[in-house]
């Protein structure tokens, strides 16, 4: 995409890169607004598996940008990549019992009209959405130190010791914000993210795998596995191709200094023998296990 020719006499300074950030600058890019985007990395990358939205996301992709809605479109995938499985297009979860004497047994069938069940790639997302952004409005290699409102605009200092001045800033910088902090210094030192009082596990396994251990249904139609202090989640990625799977626990105490740590195999049997076969058997073919707070 080339420059925009600009109908505005301000602009509109994005700290951070990501998702989130090259939306919002896409958007503003298609009414003439002039961007300038600082990122802290030396390039457009993005941390995490998958991303699925909901059908209230979906609707608004197109009235930030149509551009935004087609890309996403061209990258997802829903439970009609699953030949036989078409009829599931609408489908958000199908809520499963894990346990108890309705073992197995779909408690409702969760729609989300009408786009369904839609899951890409983060990465894929950044990447196309990169294409939308003219890359002289790009700084790398600018980590904010701080900011501060003046008389000539909001003053920007980066840790590399050079400044910026903007006419307006909005912080996409995630949930370590610096924007946040020095727009909301005492909110910031007092309301640090928190452990939630739920830790998950997290795989991504092969859709061949997954079939074999709870079969095709389960494997290729989201699923969300309800059972007493936790609850696991199941959704195909990858054209279907993997299943992105999840086993989230009701606990109180997180005993780890850091948000991600790797996890044994025994600690999940532990944590997930009330969880019925399905849970269970997806358990044993894991390969290589997280555990993360929420």
């Amino acid at each position: 995409m080339g420059s925009v020719e600009s109908s505005k006499d301000f602009t509109v300074t994005i700290v951070g890169g990501g998702i989130g950030g090259l939306v919002l600058a896409a958007g503003l890019l298609r009414r003439k607004v002039p961007v300038q985007i600082y990122e802290a990395a030396s390039a457009f990358a993005e941390i995490g598996l998958g991303l699925s939205i909901g059908p209230a996301a979906h609707r608004a992709m197109p009235l930030i940008d149509p551009q935004i809605r087609e890309i996403y479109d061209s990258l997802v995938t829903t439970h009609a990549d699953s030949p036989g499985f078409e009829h599931f297009r609408q489908t958000w979860f199908e809520i499963v019992w894990a346990s108890g004497d309705r073992e197995g047994e779909t408690l409702m069938n969760l729609k989300a009209l009408p786009s369904g069940q839609t899951t890409l790639r983060r990465a894929d997302f950044l990447d196309a959405l990169v294409n939308l952004i003219p890359p002289e409005i790009v700084q790398f290699g600018k980590r904010l130190d701080s900011l501060e409102e003046t008389a000539e605009g909001v003053s920007l200092r980066f840790d590399d010791g050079t400044t910026a001045v903007a006419d307006v800033v909005v912080g996409c910088d995630g949930i370590k914000s610096k924007v946040k902090e020095s727009m909301l210094p005492e909110e910031s030192r007092e309301k640090q993210p928190q452990y939630s009082g739920m830790y998950g596990y997290r795989a991504v396994l092969d859709m061949d795998e997954m079939v074999e251990a709870v079969g095709e249904q389960r494997a290729r139609v989201s699923t969300m596995y309800v059972g007493n202090g936790a609850y696991g989640i199941s959704y195909p990625i990858m054209r279907a191709k993997k299943v992105n799977f999840g086993l989230y626990i009701l606990s109180e105490k997180w005993d780890c200094d850091t948000w991600v740590r790797p996890a044994k195999r025994e600690e999940m049997r532990q944590d997930a023998s009330n969880m019925g076969r399905y849970v269970n058997a997806l358990i044993e073919v894991w390969k290589q296990v997280l555990v993360h707070s929420d």
